[in-house]
């Protein structure tokens, strides 16, 4: 973010840091529920598939509420920081990012659409790890950041991916219903897990750079105090 000044380069940082990092944690939780709920009245015959889709639509539904409420809540805080040439600046790269994150998620997507059996969940792993890297790629190459929490993230999501195929093809034994069911089980732990795990980090380090921050900004006013103390005390004298 060459084209604002520092002080607003770094609060952007932290903003969409702590951001992304509620995001994710929203979105573990989430799946943390629909897993919960999807299990237990399945086993207990309780609810019918419609039952199901209307769950799991008014899950997703309040998912993008808390995302887009706090992306836009992030956008308007720094951009009101801007002056007028930063802030044309930075709608250019917004748009520029936004077009990105689409493209490259929509690409790691595309696996799942030809996928027709129990590999299926399994590459829902492969995605979520090809979107973190998407996020991770782009804020470096575009706004300059680096949040190494979303590459740590993706290589975790890949590697249990390569876990989970190895497993189904080294048991053939097993019949297809079985396979699904670890696959659909499998996937959906490692994603609520790794995804929860990446948005506390995220909102962790936030803090960190938050604190760091504002000690430094301490630190400031300290020396300016202490500098003017000698003044004071030679006009008195």
């Amino acid at each position: 973010m060459d084209y604002v000044r520092e002080h607003i380069k770094r609060y952007w940082g932290i903003s969409y840091r702590r951001t992304l990092g509620i995001a994710l944690i929203t979105l573990s939780v989430a799946l943390a529920i629909g897993l919960t709920f999807t299990i237990l009245t399945g086993a207990l015959a309780l609810t019918n598939y419609y039952s199901y889709i209307f769950f799991w639509i008014i899950l997703v539904i309040m998912i993008m509420f808390i995302f887009l409420s706090n992306f836009i809540s992030s956008h308007v805080s720094t951009v009101k920081y801007m002056n007028e040439e930063e802030h044309e600046s930075h709608s250019k790269y917004m748009a520029a990012w936004m077009i990105s994150l689409v493209v490259g998620i929509i690409a790691f997507m595309i696996p799942l659409l030809l996928a027709k059996s129990y590999y299926e969940p399994m590459l829902l792993l492969f995605s979520f790890g090809g979107a973190f890297m998407v996020i991770y790629v782009t804020v470096v190459s575009i706004f300059k950041h680096r949040y190494e929490e979303l590459a740590i993230g993706g290589v975790a999501f890949w590697i249990m991916f390569i876990i989970g195929i190895t497993e189904l093809s080294s048991n053939s034994q097993l019949n297809t219903l079985t396979k699904m069911s670890f696959s659909l089980y499998f996937a959906a732990m490692c994603i609520t897990i790794i995804t929860g795990f990446v948005g506390l980090a995220l909102i962790f380090n936030s803090s960190k750079e938050s604190m760091h921050e504002f000690v430094s900004s301490m630190e400031k006013i300290s020396g300016k105090e202490k500098r003017k103390a000698p003044a004071r005390r030679r006009r008195r004298r």
